[in-house]
């Protein structure tokens, strides 16, 4: 997968340039910082499926009426989205509790393809690769990278990798 973005562009761009590159049935899981209405709608109409944490300032809608109607359906119908004639986005809310906080994550998909078990359990996962990066910046200093070619970015990754492996064996031996 090639992306033609800049590197300085958002992470928002560079998902949207890789959405064809998905495969077939793909369930993205994203982080509220990530995602948007054009963003969910771009994923739906190209037969993607999502699990994306929403933030407090996603308003959340119920009873619009649009679908059939139980406890979990919200909607997303941003205000600009509203006044474009653009209808708003059904969603499945799932709750999930981490620890002391509650998580609140909308999907495109029934129960009875991603229960809230499952949800959790895929959120959960996104969050650990949240950590790995988190550690690989701070611990080894890799804000940015050094190269300017795609390639030698990869050997710089993969030797950072190695490298923060060799750190974490070190600590638990």
């Amino acid at each position: 997968m090639e992306c033609s973005r800049p590197s300085g562009a958002s992470e928002r761009d560079h998902l949207v340039a890789m959405v064809p590159e998905l495969p077939a049935q793909a369930l993205l899981v994203a982080d509220a910082g990530v995602v948007g209405y054009d963003l969910r709608q771009t994923l739906l109409a190209a037969g993607y499926h999502f699990g994306m944490r929403v933030g407090a300032n996603v308003r959340l809608l119920r009873q619009l009426g649009w679908t059939r109607e139980y406890a979990q359906v919200v909607y997303v119908w941003p205000d600009a989205a509203a006044r474009k004639q653009q209808p708003p986005l059904v969603l499945r809310l799932v709750v999930v509790q981490d620890g002391q906080h509650r998580v609140y994550l909308v999907t495109d998909l029934p129960k009875t393809r991603l229960n809230n078990r499952q949800g959790a359990a895929v959120y959960g996962a996104r969050w650990g690769v949240e950590v790995f990066f988190r550690t690989f910046k701070q611990t080894l200093g890799c804000r940015n990278l050094r190269s300017r070619s795609a390639r030698n970015a990869q050997l710089e990754l993969e030797w950072a990798l190695v490298g923060l492996w060799g750190i974490s064996m070190k600590l638990r031996g």
